[in-house]
């Protein structure tokens, strides 16, 4: 079951993006990251590639991405303080 790799996938790659666009809203992350992993689940369709698209799969992806972001506003805030 792949469903830890699909949440510690999307952190990571949520994680680069933060570091990468410092100073973009967490809602641009959060909008642009969720439909790069909607994109990974829908390319799943294309014939040939001997992958299942998957809604829980997309949920961890989505997961992965809430779950860093928030972490990424807690590091915020104290470095704030």
């Amino acid at each position: 079951y792949d469903a830890p790799l699909h949440f510690a996938a999307f952190a990571t790659i949520t994680l680069l993006a933060v570091i990468a666009w410092p100073r973009a809203a967490q809602r641009h992350h959060l909008a642009g990251l969720a439909i790069v992993a909607g994109a990974t689940e829908l390319f799943q369709f294309v014939p040939g590639i001997s992958r299942t698209p998957s809604w829980s799969d997309f949920g961890f992806n989505i997961g992965g991405i809430a779950a860093m972001l928030c972490v990424v506003a807690s590091f915020r805030v104290l470095a704030r303080r």
